[in-house]
């Protein structure tokens, strides 16, 4: 379901809704959607939409609501329940590489040093490609499927493929998105060899990475980091855009080269406080009966 909500014969808010069980409905999640599939900036109405959807609905979980983008949604009065999901990352674009980098941790700079002096021993050279143009997109999202399908992604089948429906996707989108100039796809030489690659879109507010490969048979140069490296490097002094979302689960190596942080979340809206008080009382008595079976378990 699209549901769409008017002020004034002007739409404010849209967000897609699938039936989950009886009673529970969710916002559609696809597998590597980072943020939530909801957009506008007012304050919903849960009443009236727990009324337009079809029989009684008493919940509706909400997933990956940014607090950049949804606050609204977050701090709503409405009765419900909210877990933290993920902490992303930003890189604040505005001042000069050479001052972001020397506000990075100093094991990152050591690291990134270290890896470069490798690569000038083992006499390989490295080269930054830069793609853009619609007409060479196509290409470049079918070398990056070639070299994430030969890493652990294809071993587990969720890699782009030549032939799957995902690079069909991600070559139909980020063309026509280059059409527009918002995409850039970065790949890493090395003597040329393609060891790694990004696949980026971006407007003049953000630029996002929307996924990562590199070339495993070569991890002894970490070819993702050096390309993130490089990247920014070019991004810094091209303007392109004002920062660098990530829109990923941080780890603790992914927080160095962040500037900013924050939290992303999952909440469930409940249709008044006595179905909220309901299911939260049921939620622990559910966690005590599972301790108390796992302790009669325990010998």
């Amino acid at each position: 379901y699209l549901a769409i909500c008017k002020i004034d014969n002007v739409v404010r808010q849209m967000c897609f809704l699938q039936r989950h069980r009886l009673g529970i409905w969710h916002l559609v999640h696809p597998s590597q959607a980072t943020s939530a599939l909801i957009v506008g900036k007012i304050d919903t109405d849960w009443h009236k939409l727990f009324a337009l959807l079809p029989g009684l609905v008493w919940r509706l979980d909400l997933y990956s609501l940014d607090s950049q983008d949804h606050q609204l949604l977050i701090n709503s009065k409405h009765p419900k329940q909210l877990d933290t999901k993920s902490l992303d990352i930003t890189i604040d674009l505005q001042n000069s590489f050479a001052d972001y980098l020397e506000r990075r941790p100093k094991n990152l700079r050591k690291n990134i040093g270290r890896y470069l002096r490798r690569l000038t021993q083992d006499s390989y050279q490295l080269e930054l490609t830069l793609i853009q143009s619609p007409e060479h997109i196509a290409e470049a999202v079918n070398r990056y499927a070639k070299l994430e399908s030969a890493g652990w992604k294809g071993l587990q089948g969720t890699a782009l493929d030549q032939d799957n429906t995902q690079t069909l996707f991600y070559r139909t989108v980020l063309t026509n998105l280059a059409e527009q100039g918002k995409v850039l796809i970065a790949e890493l030489h090395a003597d040329h060899h393609l060891i790694a690659s990004r696949l980026c879109m971006y407007d003049a507010e953000r630029f996002i990475i929307l996924k990562t490969t590199y070339d495993e048979s070569q991890k002894q140069y970490a070819p993702g980091r050096l390309l993130l490296h490089k990247l920014l490097e070019h991004l810094f002094s091209a303007n392109l855009s004002k920062t660098i979302d990530f829109y990923t689960n941080t780890t603790t190596e992914q927080m160095d080269w962040s500037t900013h942080a924050r939290l992303f979340y999952n909440c469930s809206v409940f249709r008044n406080a006595g179905f909220g008080w309901g299911s939260r009382l049921t939620q622990a008595c559910l966690k005590s009966l599972r301790s108390l079976m796992k302790r009669i378990k325990t010998p």
